[in-house]
């Protein structure tokens, strides 16, 4: 059934029940104005095949020109470079804009256009035998791609540009040990604002890991530390999920919610993972005694200030609601300020100990964590809390089992235990979920 029926079959029995006289027009307006038509969705299937197609067709077409490219006289070079990019652009724009219907192919024109741009920048050095610094030539095509998608506006040419822009910053790193700030800069806040000017998940999907790599790129040399990175990484985790918070309870763009939290949640749960090991805690926070300084400080400082004013936001707005009501946050997300707070004082107070010290309160986070995922998962029939909850504790046991218990006797009856907690858990979810369906809850 497609998405505009239900609407259609509404209209039919609005005029027929006009017809046999039980509602008249201004009330048959009135119900057809309460279930519009939904918007037409992005056609994304047609953007991605006829994507490719066009992409195939380019290469086809530069094959044809490489085959005698050397004969071409440099000015006919040129103008097949700069004709290719024109037409392509040209095409795109016109049917996006005149041709509702091949819209979606316009904007795979588009994408071509800005593809063959990109190819445009590496032959144009080549037919002049320019030597230039090759990231440039990332940055020049990022920054097309970046101009187009805010021009058209398009979210494919954001995507494309969210990719050159964190491929640039990554050359700029490995090659030249040259962090580039811009990077993350551009691709968190002028892509993060088209995200939100289109609505498009799709765009905030690409954009905020593209920002979180260019941001580990980005680590000034003096900084290049663990800890820096760790901390980093952790704050702006922290960060995205505050933000997917705030997003769920302000109608601006709540759909981007879950998308925040997935990156959010992922980067968190890997690096507190890693902490809960004594020998990786103990290495991760380990720093050098030269001390940060100019940029470096503001590399570190930024996300931790952002990471922390998001979160009193968030218990402020909490606070705010009666208890019980379901805008109060549940109170395990607290547990994510906490681990930057505990990193913080690992690296500047607990550093020295090593170990279990270090450690130790990472694991009782981790378990916590895992415990009230499971519990709420169980309460409310939850399946995705329930699952994500058994394999956190499960993962934390079996990481236990081999750096924390010694005895078999001990590991046997620690994984009895677990396996009975297990047990009990699809029980107690299973009934649950019944529960719901008989009392008609999804």
């Amino acid at each position: 059934m497609s998405r505009r029926e239900p609407q259609e079959w509404l209209r039919g029995e609005l005029a027929q029940w006009q017809a046999e006289g039980l509602i008249d027009s201004n009330q048959a307006g009135r119900i057809a104005a309460r279930y519009p038509p939904p918007e037409p969705a992005t056609a994304w299937g047609t953007i991605v095949f006829s994507g490719i197609g066009a992409v195939v067709l380019g290469l086809g077409v530069i094959l044809l020109f490489a085959y005698n490219w050397q004969a071409i006289p440099k000015i006919a070079k040129l103008a097949i470079v700069f004709g290719a990019v024109g037409i392509t652009h040209a095409a795109g724009i016109v049917l996006r804009a005149r041709v509702p219907r091949f819209a979606a192919v316009g904007e795979s024109l588009g994408v071509l256009g800005t593809m063959l741009f990109g190819a445009g920048i590496w032959l144009v050095a080549q037919i002049y035998n320019i030597d230039e610094h090759f990231p440039r030539a990332f940055l020049m095509w990022g920054g097309g791609a970046l101009l187009m998608a805010l021009a058209v506006p398009s979210v494919a040419q954001g995507v494309l540009a969210a990719v050159l822009l964190t491929i640039w910053a990554g050359c700029e790193r490995l090659a030249f040990d040259t962090p580039q700030w811009p990077a993350p800069v551009i691709i968190g806040v002028v892509l993060g604002w088209l995200a939100y000017a289109q609505r498009s998940r799709v765009l905030a999907a690409v954009a905020v890991p593209a920002f979180l790599i260019a941001a580990g790129f980005t680590v000034p040399d003096d900084a290049a530390q663990p800890w820096v990175v760790l901390s980093v990484q952790l704050s702006l985790a922290a960060l995205l999920i505050a933000k997917s918070v705030l997003a769920r309870r302000h109608g601006g763009f709540p759909e981007v919610a879950p998308v925040l939290a997935f990156y959010g949640w992922a980067v968190y749960l890997v690096i507190l993972y890693l902490m809960s090991f004594p020998e990786m805690a103990h290495q991760l926070f380990a720093w050098e005694k030269a001390e940060l300084h100019g940029w470096a400080v503001v590399y570190w400082c930024l996300p931790l200030v952002a990471a922390i004013a998001y979160w009193v936001w968030v218990v402020v707005e909490s606070q705010r609601s009666p208890a019980g009501a379901p805008e109060r946050i549940r109170w395990e997300l607290y547990l994510v300020p906490l681990t930057v707070l505990l990193a913080l004082a690992d690296v500047f107070y607990l550093r020295d100990l090593g170990g279990w010290p270090v450690a130790g309160p990472f694991n009782l986070v981790l378990l916590g964590l895992a415990v009230t995922l499971m519990a709420d998962g169980c309460r409310q029939a939850q399946l995705k809390s329930t699952a994500l909850g058994s394999v956190l504790l499960v993962a934390v046991v079996t990481a236990r089992y081999f750096d924390l218990f010694e005895s078999l006797f001990i590991r046997g009856l620690t994984f009895l235990v677990i396996g009975g907690v297990l047990v009990a858990e699809g029980v107690l979810y299973t009934r649950a979920r019944r529960q719901r369906r008989q009392e008609g809850q999804p």
